[in-house]
């Protein structure tokens, strides 16, 4: 008898975590991933109200990417490759799939639209710091900003360094003799890649 109200107990007991507990702590787990985007695949579909943890897991694309979605107010968990999407919409942010000249894949975010356009990227790099007995200590993570124009349908590689950006710039833009002349007066620099942009289209207009 007494072994039954024991057994009796423990089902009880498993009966309450599992339909009680179990999806409490699920749905706080949910609740983290707090970066609402939209998914849009080159099938054509259209995945709203996804959400993801944090949008730094996002810019590589050679993995299956993890996001959750919320119907009837439960959490649901869902995957897909990245290789299937074709940009992420994030706010007013476009990260756009795009294939790189090592042979690799990568999502951009498009900063500027027109005729030509701008991406850029981030690259994380971590490591731990060597603490003071010798051993592994602290994780870092740094961030890379990298930066793209895209001409013609190629991806054109911009360093951010002045003396290589510099040199890129003057082969890119040959045909353009006043704005490589303010550029090497360093009027111009990486981060005024839409100034320079709208410079080259407008200068390109006028000589049609």
């Amino acid at each position: 008898m007494r072994n039954q109200k024991i057994t009796i107990f423990s089902s009880f007991l498993c009966f309450v975590f599992f339909s009680c507990i179990m999806p409490l702590a699920s749905q706080a787990q949910c609740d983290k991933w707090s970066d609402e985007i939209t998914i849009i695949t080159f099938q054509g579909d259209t995945i709203e109200n996804a959400y993801v943890k944090e949008m730094e897991y996002f810019y590589h694309a050679d993995y299956t990417f993890i996001y959750r979605t919320k119907k009837d107010g439960k959490c649901k968990w869902n995957k897909i490759a990245s290789r299937k999407i074709k940009e992420v919409h994030y706010g007013i942010s476009k990260y756009i799939h795009k294939e790189m000249q090592n042979g690799t894949t990568n999502f951009l975010e498009l900063q500027y639209d027109r005729e030509i356009k701008y991406y850029n990227g981030t690259y994380t790099y971590s490591y731990r710091k060597q603490g003071n007995d010798g051993l592994p200590g602290k994780k870092v993570t740094k961030y890379y900003d990298y930066f793209y124009l895209e001409m013609e349908d190629k991806l054109i590689y911009i360093p951010e360094k002045q003396n290589r950006f510099l040199r890129k710039i003057n082969k890119v833009f040959k045909h353009c003799p006043e704005l490589l002349q303010l550029i090497e007066k360093e009027e111009y620099r990486v981060y005024d890649l839409p100034k320079i942009i709208d410079f080259y289209l407008e200068w390109k207009k006028e000589k049609e």
